[in-house]
């Protein structure tokens, strides 16, 4: 796996997964290695060849996910967006995947990355730090996680 990055008012990292790399446990590494506390994932493209990813199945609370799974398959990740926020990764993407049969074709699926998702050929994508801006994942009353600003007392 490598990292790049450079100068644009902000550090900006170009992350590159190679074949056998677990992708979101690669971009929790860089996320560690490199002390990202906030980062926007603007994009990402590539192929993976396992794939897990959750959806939700509700539309009512709680939520409840569906885990979908894929095992030595093709895939073919045309989109990723995302958040870090205090180190930790929220990351969604669109994927394709050849269907069971001729007639299905190509599948698209959408959803939350999960560990376990391996590249086949390549993954690139493209973070951008957040500086000067402190956030925190906080469980509301439905029990969803969502952004909550720190003051820099650490008050929230």
């Amino acid at each position: 796996m490598k990292s790049f990055y450079g100068k644009n008012g902000a550090k900006t990292y170009l992350l590159q997964f190679k074949y056998g790399d677990y992708l979101l446990e690669g971009i929790e590494e860089v996320i560690k290695k490199e002390g990202i506390k906030h980062a926007v994932v603007v994009s990402g493209m590539g192929t993976l060849d396992r794939c897990r990813m959750h959806t939700v199945s509700t539309i009512g609370f709680p939520a409840n996910d569906i885990v979908h799974e894929w095992l030595d398959e093709p895939i073919g990740i045309s989109a990723m967006s995302g958040l870090i926020a205090n180190g930790s990764p929220h990351i969604h993407m669109v994927m394709s995947v050849y269907g069971r049969s001729k007639e299905e074709g190509q599948v698209t699926y959408t959803g939350h990355l999960e560990p376990g998702s391996r590249v086949l050929y390549l993954v690139e994508m493209v973070l951008i730090e957040i500086e000067d801006l402190e956030m925190e994942r906080v469980r509301d009353s439905n029990g969803i996680y969502e952004l909550t600003k720190i003051d820099p007392e650490g008050n929230l």
